[in-house]
């Protein structure tokens, strides 16, 4: 069986140099966690809780740098755990204040999956932050494609995932599902009570 990984590499063979992922799904499906597998040199902020607020783009580069680029495009350049603080939603307030003042942050990292791939991890769409799905919305045109992260935990393909899907496809994105906490949704079933006939 191929690992994501594999699948990811062989599904941008077909497309442009060096396409745009979105890496997408609803709130707190896990695609931090999945980015942090792909790209070990770094490690994306992940919770229970819905943790990002910015897009963060990912990108091929000879030594690890991170920047935060403002409304006008200019890029301040940052420690990975000061880009990890903006990104990471602590409250509303706090996330409202970084949407104000930081656009996107950017990661330049020496892994070799990023010289064909530019990833982008997005915020949760389906949250009860409208920001949220506006900042990841803003990111559709630039989009070659994207990974569709599922949640095993809490089901598969609802009616919401199925209509963002739709507009990611509508944008003329290519999109590939992922389904991600699987060991949770096994080991629920596994404690469920047998039904009684």
């Amino acid at each position: 069986a191929k690992n994501v990984y594999q699948i990811l590499v062989e599904s941008v063979e077909a497309l442009e140099a060096a396409p745009w992922v979105l890496i997408s799904g609803e709130t707190n499906a896990g695609k931090s966690h999945l980015i942090n597998q792909l790209i070990p040199e770094i490690e994306l902020p992940t919770e229970n809780m819905p943790a990002t607020a910015l897009c963060t783009v990912i990108s091929y580069g000879e030594q690890l740098r991170t920047f935060a680029v403002d409304k006008n495009k200019k890029r301040t350049e940052m420690t990975l755990a000061k880009i990890n603080e903006y990104v990471l939603q602590s409250s509303r307030e706090k996330s409202a204040e970084n949407l104000q003042q930081i656009d996107y942050m950017e990661l330049e990292v020496p892994n070799p999956l990023l010289k064909t791939v530019t990833l982008v991890d997005t915020p949760g769409l389906n949250s009860t932050n409208t920001a949220h799905t506006q900042v990841t919305e803003s990111f559709y045109p630039n989009a070659d494609a994207a990974i569709w992260v599922f949640s095993g935990s809490s089901g598969v393909n609802s009616s919401t995932e199925n209509r963002d899907i739709q507009k990611l496809r509508s944008h003329g994105i290519q999109v590939l599902g992922v389904v991600n906490k699987m060991a949770i949704a096994i080991e629920a079933s596994y404690n469920d009570e047998p039904e009684r006939f």
